[in-house]
């Protein structure tokens, strides 16, 4: 069990400098998207306006 936990970390050593090398870790945190109205429910009516259900009109394309 010694060798497998000894190329355990070896192998986990060598994909951190990689990473490091690779400039992970250097960019910004992405940021959160902010939804500015309400999610549409399935069954709610269709925000298009043609009086049919969500899932049916502009949902089954989604």
């Amino acid at each position: 069990m010694d060798d497998l936990e000894e190329a355990f970390q070896r192998r986990k050593k060598r994909e951190l400098e990689q990473a490091r090398m690779a400039g992970a870790g250097d960019r910004e945190p992405v940021q959160q998207v902010v939804r500015g109205s309400a999610k549409v429910g399935r069954n709610d009516p269709c925000p298009c306006g043609s009086g049919k259900k969500y899932k049916k009109c502009c949902g089954a394309n989604a």
